[in-house]
């Protein structure tokens, strides 16, 4: 297979060239033990997250979502689709729920069950009255041709195409109904919005009784309706440029990467390395064949590291993979040193005055 393996678009593999058997040896060598490849394939498999993990991470990793509704559910004076954004907590089995603030709800019929499609990861700009800006075809984010939504307001602008273009970020799509949470569930549900977002619920509330939204919150006292989201269809857009659709059984399924609440904090302080970062990220990707122009790190999990590269008018996301797992944020962060730095090149860094030393070193 060579040292470099695809999947999605393109995919990089880090020091695997010895780890596929070769086919005729396999046949001729009778010491070779069947167990052996099996290790192999899992040793493969294991080199990208699967797409249900990376839905499920994505949706873990935010806290709210883009709910858009089509004209026949709002009640907002035009019959066009309309939006808002609205904060949602998941719980242990992959069910979703929304809290909208009763002065914020824009639902006809607040009690019954309404078509919604939910948006995570996308990045869509917002305005305050719940229009997208720019040029965006909702066609392109998975709302499926069946579903009653108009397409006029959602676009969006040059501007922030480019910076997804340079930084995209996996997103998922949700077509299906909210409905009110069950009576029995809101004193739960509540107790997870709190601490999920203590920010937004006053702190004086005790044992058996259900967090309240407070002014911070919205900015509004009002009461609030929960709703449970009722999941019709579940797609995936990854950063490499591929959709899939997730069955509702997968994604519950799925648990949520060990780096799901790490991976903004290490590509932050990899982006204050500058351009030290970049030299040796256009290093790697010289290393495993690929000449390219610019490169950003834009991704991290524990099983490696999603990098944008840049050539010419070709614009494309390599996936460099950890050799093991990496099992916590340090471990994440001490193997992509490794995979950027290697002891052959540190000495030219340490030169320029670069400090490579991991923490607690």
């Amino acid at each position: 297979m060579g040292r470099d393996l695809s999947l999605s678009k393109v995919l990089v593999a880090a020091d695997y060239s010895d780890s596929v058997p070769n086919p005729s040896s396999y046949e001729s060598n009778q010491g070779y033990h069947p167990l052996e490849e099996l290790k192999v394939s899992k040793r493969i498999q294991e080199i990208q997250l699967s797409s249900a993990e990376i839905a499920r991470t994505t949706v873990e990793a935010n806290s709210s979502a883009l709910l858009v509704f089509p004209g026949t559910v709002h009640s907002e004076p035009h019959e066009q689709i309309s939006w808002a954004e609205f904060r949602y907590v998941v719980d242990d089995y992959g069910d979703i729920f929304f809290e909208i603030l009763d002065d914020e709800n824009i639902l006809k019929d607040r009690g019954a069950s309404n078509l919604v499609n939910v948006l995570i990861g996308m990045d869509i700009p917002v305005r305050e009255n719940n229009q997208a800006v720019g040029d965006f075809n909702y066609s392109d984010i998975g709302i499926d041709d069946e579903v009653p939504f108009d397409d006029e307001y959602f676009e969006a602008v040059h501007v922030e195409h480019d910076r997804k273009m340079d930084h995209p970020s996996n997103g998922v799509s949700i077509v299906g109904c909210l409905r009110p949470a069950f009576a029995d569930e809101e004193s739960y549900l509540r107790r997870l919005f709190h601490f999920d977002y203590d920010e937004g619920y006053t702190s004086d509330w005790k044992d058996g009784e259900a967090p309240k939204p407070s002014s911070k919150y919205g900015g509004s006292k009002s009461g609030s309706i929960l709703y449970r989201l009722e999941i019709m269809q579940i797609e995936l857009f990854s950063v490499y440029g591929a959709q899939s659709l997730i069955s509702l059984k997968d994604f519950q399924d799925a648990e949520p990467d060990v780096l799901v609440h790490s991976t903004s904090a290490i590509l932050e302080r990899f982006s204050e390395k500058g351009i030290w970062c970049n030299v040796a990220l256009k290093s790697l990707c010289k290393k495993k064949g690929l000449q390219i122009e610019e490169a950003n790190l834009i991704g991290v999990d524990s099983l490696g590291i999603d990098v944008r590269i840049f050539s010419g008018v070709e614009v494309r996301t390599c996936r460099f993979p950890f050799k093991i797992r990496a099992m916590s944020e340090a471990a994440a962060e001490k193997k992509i040193r490794q995979l950027l730095f290697p002891r052959s090149r540190r000495k030219k860094f340490q030169s320029h005055g670069y400090e490579l030393r991991d923490p607690g070193s």
